[in-house]
């Protein structure tokens, strides 16, 4: 017999969650597309040519977009990163103006691609150890359940006298 003191959950309650590791499942099957299997035989030597590979493209990207201060609020930051300065400030939009506002956009978004490579493949390095995580955690709620029920139902009509 069910205890009065806990609620009916029905799989509506699971629905959020769900949602929520079919995303992360999502990303961590994108994500093993950018990384070889560990089961490789050439994994290692892999793992460390697309590590350094990473390196080489962050290093790419200027050191004030990785300093744990970066504060675009910031005047001097802001005028570093967007050089409002080289462009004719009277007023008119020359064609040397947009050509450079162009370039800027493309190698701000060259910038943001890097880290966003970089960030899906440190996911899919860890993202297996996330998986068994879960895993485990979903056989030790298997196991309580059963535990659960293990109590719920004494063994026979005589256990409860």
């Amino acid at each position: 017999m069910p205890s009065f003191y806990l609620p009916n959950i029905t799989r509506e309650h699971f629905g959020p969650y769900l949602q929520e590791m079919a995303q992360r499942e999502r990303i961590h099957e994108r994500c093993k597309t950018i990384c070889p299997n560990k089961d490789d035989v050439d994994a290692v030597s892999s793992v460390t040519t697309n590590h350094d590979k990473s390196r080489a493209e962050l290093e790419q990207v200027p050191k004030i977009f990785m300093k744990p201060e970066f504060a675009l609020e910031d005047p001097a930051t802001f005028n570093t990163v967007l050089p409002w300065s080289h462009f004719n400030s009277a007023g008119g939009k020359s064609s040397r103006d947009v050509a450079s506002s162009k370039l800027l956009q493309e190698k701000l978004s060259h910038y943001l691609d890097v880290v966003e490579v970089s960030i899906a493949r440190q996911i899919s390095l860890r993202s297996e150890a996330f998986f068994h995580a879960m895993s485990s955690q979903h056989e030790l709620q298997d196991r309580l359940q059963e535990t659960q029920q293990a109590v719920a139902c004494p063994a026979g009509p005589d256990s409860r006298h």
